[in-house]
């Protein structure tokens, strides 16, 4: 099916959208061409097909993008849908509209891919229903909307949602992409608040907090490399002012007994793509402070109540650009194009920072 049949699809798919659930109203919505399916042509009203009928035969090559939410960062798609080597993607939401997102339907199919299906995984019955998994498994590349981080793992835990994806992580190698909650997801470990949240901007003063406990490890983590296994994530990172409570993420996992704990945090319009090899590269708008953060446990001296951390961070930031020009080594921490920021560390919940290069000492609570 070409792309300008799709739209016209999409757009009667605008016009018949009125609940939250997705309504077939098309012959795109057909499993004719996927003969892994176990009963009718027809998908479940709750997955969406666009673009080609027939499956690619692409042979993906592995990788993750970690994007900061608030949107597109210029060139992370395209390095996607070369990692994809240009086959189908397969979008993991809650979203009941996302299917009705025409726009970003047609500029993933702009960008080269074969197809776009997207599938609305918001209970435990649909993560684990056959149609779920077979797309899954059968995808070239996945991505993980924005929404809400905990409820992803409460819900796509323990399901074919998390065995298609270790599938594709450990033996097929297909790239997977989050944005946002997606991202959260993405990282060995996240923040997973099961109530009230920790305000981006607040200075953590005791990682004894109850609220703290609810930094854990994600449900990917058995399965990532061992290079993004250590790290937490954050995201929205510079525009909500997170640096404070992302240092207390790494401290309060090094102080449960994680080893060499590192972070990355990327703020919006800001990906990171890094390849099945652990060499990332940083995306975004050069027009913009689009920035990715990359923080890494200098050793011990942590106290929680009040909270010290005398060994701290060291923190390097990259600017994203539209050609993913700067980089970053996940196996060996090191960047080029980037900025080492020095180390900083905590005094009684007050970020200090020694600069690179320099005796200097600021004290701050933002970064």
């Amino acid at each position: 099916m070409t792309k300008f049949k799709s739209i016209a699809v999409i757009a009667l798919l605008l016009i018949m959208f009125s609940g939250c659930e997705i309504v077939d109203t098309s012959p795109d919505n057909t499993a004719a061409d996927n003969t892994d399916l176990e009963d009718s042509e027809t998908l479940p009203n709750w997955i969406g097909r666009f673009g080609s009928e027939t499956n690619s035969s692409a042979t993906p090559l592995g990788g993750f993008l970690l994007i900061g939410g608030g949107g597109t960062a210029p060139g992370s798609y395209p390095w996607l849908k070369d990692q994809a080597g240009g086959g189908d993607l397969v979008a993991l939401s809650f979203d009941t509209k996302f299917p009705q997102d025409s726009s970003w339907i047609n500029a993933r199919l702009s960008d080269g891919f074969n197809s776009v299906t997207i599938i609305v995984a918001n209970s435990r019955d649909r993560a684990n229903h056959e149609s779920t998994y077979e797309h899954l498994k059968n995808a070239e590349a996945v991505f993980l909307d924005g929404g809400d981080q905990t409820a992803y793992y409460n819900t796509w835990k323990g399901t074919k949602v998390e065995t298609a994806l270790e599938y594709l992580i450990q033996v097929r190698g297909t790239p997977i992409a989050g944005t946002s909650a997606g991202m959260h997801t993405l990282g060995g470990y996240a923040y997973l608040p099961s109530g009230s949240a920790i305000p981006s901007d607040t200075t953590i003063t005791n990682l004894n907090d109850s609220r703290m406990s609810e930094v854990k490890a994600s449900f990917l983590r058995p399965y990532l490399p061992d290079w993004l296994g250590s790290v937490v994530t954050d995201t929205h990172f510079g525009k909500r002012n997170r640096m404070s409570r992302f240092i207390a993420f790494a401290a309060k996992l090094k102080l449960d007994g994680v080893p060499d704990v590192g972070g990355i945090a990327c703020d919006e319009y800001t990906a990171v793509a890094i390849d099945a090899e652990g060499n990332a590269r940083v995306f975004g708008d050069s027009g913009d402070d689009d920035y990715a953060y990359f923080i890494r446990s200098q050793g011990g001296g942590i106290t929680a109540n009040p909270f010290f951390w005398t060994s701290g961070v060291s923190v390097y930031r990259v600017r994203g650009l539209p050609g993913g020009n700067n980089t970053f080594s996940l196996t060996d921490w090191t960047g080029s194009g980037g900025v080492n920021k020095g180390i900083y560390r905590v005094n009684s919940g007050q970020i200090s920072i020694n600069e690179s290069g320099s005796h200097n000492t600021t004290s701050t609570t933002l970064y």
